[in-house]
């Protein structure tokens, strides 16, 4: 498969598709974006992650990615949440539960920026149902909720800096 003009080759089923989503935002109108990305995957199963990192980095000033940092119990590195450390409009997120303990599912390690509550996160599931699933994807909606509406009362952050605010708390 080719994106960019690059050759992709990879062992992870749906990686193609994902980068051409992030490439299609920059056909978007938006002046600032939240990207929530609720999918990890192993470095080494990826392969070589520079399409994802060069996607991500050329919307360095109109979006902002806050990414789950998986649910693998390990500090293995996944992707994108490992891009932590190389990228400005990037935030990793891990999951903690009502004891703001980090959940026994979630990924960790240095490249994690914040922690959110991530267990038994109530929903509609369909059909005027409820579930509750438990996962860092349903720690990521909250972190990029709260850019939003940081954003809504002051734009003109860029990405980096509504990433700092974020972090620092």
């Amino acid at each position: 498969t080719n994106v960019l003009g690059k050759k992709v080759t990879t062992l992870v089923t749906g990686y193609e598709e994902i980068l051409k989503a992030y490439i299609a935002l920059h056909n978007l109108s938006f002046e600032r974006m939240v990207v929530n990305s609720s999918f990890s995957y192993d470095v080494e199963a990826l392969g070589d992650p520079t399409l994802m990192k060069e996607a991500i980095e050329s919307l360095t000033n109109r979006a902002l990615f806050v990414v789950a940092a998986g649910n693998t119990r390990n500090a293995v590195p996944q992707y994108p949440a490992v891009l932590s450390k190389e990228v400005t409009n990037l935030i990793t997120v891990a999951s903690i539960g009502k004891d703001r303990r980090l959940s026994a599912f979630s990924s960790f390690g240095p490249w994690v920026n914040l922690v959110a509550p991530g267990e038994k996160i109530c929903s509609t599931a369909g059909d005027g149902q409820y579930s509750c699933p438990s996962g860092t994807s349903l720690s990521t909606p909250l972190v990029g909720g709260v850019a939003l509406a940081t954003w809504k009362l002051s734009p003109t952050p860029t990405p980096r800096e509504m990433r700092q605010i974020i972090i620092a708390g």
